[in-house]
């Protein structure tokens, strides 16, 4: 067997045993009875095992990369999800109420297991945001919990950033190869602080994989932390002075109110992307000005 032809069947190899294990747990150990869950989970499964038969038959080392990484992955999210379900985690941080018990239930290392919270909701765990900063605000206040989760979002997006930087990197070259990857990565570094500014702005964006994604281009990590700060806190100050609805309510004359901060928020983003050039010199973040 060839070199070539023994590298691929080691990754077809490594891909299969991985995506079989996974479900083998699943099926015999974890039990897990979440419908949707499930059928989420042997879809990724059944694509990851037809990238590598594809890969392998067509002789493209690439596909079956991708289906190797995509399966390590996909373990490794399993496992956060499998230990969060057992230690009962799961159920405390999706509950308002719970979440709530849970950080009053620290006394006054309430605060730090709060901005711990906002901190692994940025890596690791699934809990919006949003829920964080309106539980933080119903402890604390607005004001203190807007400083709180602003330290732990930054520092949950900070690691992001550097896992992308000297994780994703190596594997991204591993895959695609270094001159293809860096020939894609020059385009995007064109526009990567703008690009980097409106997808954390914006409340509807993963910001752990955008996070992630900018430690691969080659923004500066202080760049990075500026553009953070700004883009997380517009967020997180809307949630905490606003969310909760005690200033703005969410019925009777609030409802007007809001429909105006809608269409002013609407606005804004269309001048910005309008005036995306003078904005990104304003703030001299546009590489050809150094």
């Amino acid at each position: 067997m060839k070199n070539n032809e023994l590298h691929s069947c080691i990754l077809m190899i490594i891909s299969m045993i991985v995506l079989f294990s996974i479900m083998f747990f699943n099926i015999f150990i974890f039990l897990n009875n979440v419908l949707w869950l499930n059928i989420t989970l042997y879809a990724i499964i059944c694509i990851l095992i037809g990238l590598t038969v594809f890969g392998y038959l067509s002789h493209k080392d690439v596909y079956l990369k991708l289906s190797v990484v995509g399966s390590i992955v996909l373990i490794l999210i399993y496992l956060v999800y499998f230990i969060l379900v057992k230690t009962h985690m799961l159920e405390q941080i999706t509950s308002f109420e719970d979440l709530r018990q849970l950080i009053l239930g620290f006394g006054g290392w309430g605060i730090l297991t709060y901005i711990v919270i906002n901190l692994l909701q940025c890596v690791i765990i699934p809990v919006p945001t949003t829920l964080t900063v309106l539980v933080g605000t119903a402890i604390y206040g607005p004001l203190v919990a807007f400083i709180y989760a602003t330290i732990g979002v930054i520092l949950g997006s900070s690691i992001s950033f550097l896992i992308g930087r000297y994780c994703s990197k190596p594997v991204i070259y591993w895959i695609f190869g270094r001159e293809k990857t860096e020939k894609y990565q020059n385009l995007l570094n064109k526009r990567a602080e703008l690009i980097l500014f409106l997808t954390l702005t914006l409340p509807f964006f993963p910001d752990d994989l955008i996070c992630m994604m900018a430690g691969v281009s080659d923004i500066k990590y202080i760049r990075f932390l500026i553009i953070s700060i700004f883009a997380r806190g517009v967020g997180l100050a809307t949630i905490s002075f606003f969310g909760s609805g005690k200033i703005i309510p969410f019925s009777g004359w609030g409802i007007a109110v809001w429909c105006v901060v809608a269409i002013l928020i609407v606005s804004v983003l269309i001048l910005a992307f309008k005036k995306r050039e003078k904005i990104k010199q304003f703030l001299r973040l546009d590489n050809s000005k150094h």
